[in-house]
């Protein structure tokens, strides 16, 4: 038995404002979470040691926070799935009830919610363990892919495939 082949895909990654502002807010946490390491160079050896130290973490941190793995969504006429880096959500379109804010780790954003849980994937039973208990494998962060998604590339996908969410 073959499966039915994906006539049309549409790929989305989050938007460029998006990772621009996730990033800032990293970075500030970064320089923030040094900041007691060079306290502590700069009182037992020099200032510019600890400037040093600070700048040296905060870019080689900054620079594993960019070469990790950016989100994916996926839109077809079979249904979604979201790659967030750790996990993997798959859902037909009738899984899908609603869409609602929800509060998630990138800040308050909106999501398709799902009927029912619709984990593929996780990293480890850690990760599995976190993303049902906090929920995560019922929501799908469509505001985190475009500013205004409505009018955007989720937004025709949704009329296509979904229209009943609308």
């Amino acid at each position: 038995m073959s499966e039915r082949p994906v006539t049309d895909v549409v790929q989305l990654t989050p938007s460029t404002r998006n990772r621009r502002r996730q990033t800032l807010k990293m970075v500030a946490l970064f320089v923030v979470l040094g900041l007691p390491v060079a306290a502590i160079l700069a009182w037992l050896l020099t200032p510019l040691l600890a400037l040093g130290y600070l700048v040296a973490q905060t870019a080689f941190l900054t620079f594993g926070l960019q070469r990790r793995h950016r989100p994916v969504l996926r839109f077809s006429d079979r249904g979604l799935a979201f790659e967030a880096g750790h996990f993997v959500l798959r859902s037909g379109w009738e899984n899908v009830d609603r869409i609602e804010a929800a509060d998630l780790p990138s800040g308050t954003v909106e999501c398709l919610v799902l009927d029912e849980p619709s984990l593929h994937w996780a990293a480890d039973a850690v990760t599995r363990r976190t993303v049902s208990r906090r929920g995560w494998d019922r929501l799908v962060p469509i505001g985190d892919f475009e500013d205004d998604w409505r009018t955007g590339d989720v937004g025709d996908a949704l009329r296509r495939w979904a229209p009943h969410l609308l």
